[in-house]
């Protein structure tokens, strides 16, 4: 039998992390932080789980809808609370998405490179230009 793996972290309480906690699920346990105004229930849901002993957190992290800045920051506290973000682009295409999403989903790249050192400011400074590129044609 597969349990329900995917769960709204800003909808957990104390008892449904108890009853998650109880529950044997295979592989990781999915969480999503899409919008950077959920920050403190998403954080508060994780909070709840991990203190239950949860372990093996995934969290989606949607990005080409607010600020590097705000992807980045919500990238590195996932990080540092030990949840595994996992990027997913609104544009594929889209040059500064497309590396961000490269360096956070490389587990690799992301355990040992800093996004700086990794191209942060190459690739901001190549979609500043092809954005002036496109405007002048």
């Amino acid at each position: 039998m597969t349990c329900q793996k995917d769960f709204d972290a800003r909808l957990i309480t104390e008892k449904s992390a108890e009853y998650i906690a109880k529950t044997k699920i295979e592989g990781q346990i999915r969480i999503a932080w899409d919008f950077i105004q959920d920050e403190e229930k998403i954080l508060r849901g994780i909070r709840l789980l991990q203190n239950q002993k949860v372990k093996n957190l995934m969290c989606y992290v949607l990005i080409g809808h607010i600020t590097h800045e705000e992807n980045l920051y919500r990238v590195l506290t996932l990080k540092t609370i030990g949840v595994d973000p996992f990027v997913m682009p609104l544009n594929k295409f889209d040059p500064y998405q497309k590396r961000f999403a490269r360096w956070v989903n490389h587990k690799a790249i992301f355990k040992s490179v800093k996004w700086e050192d990794y191209g942060g400011k190459i690739a901001e400074q190549r979609l500043a230009q092809e954005i002036l590129l496109r405007e002048m044609n």
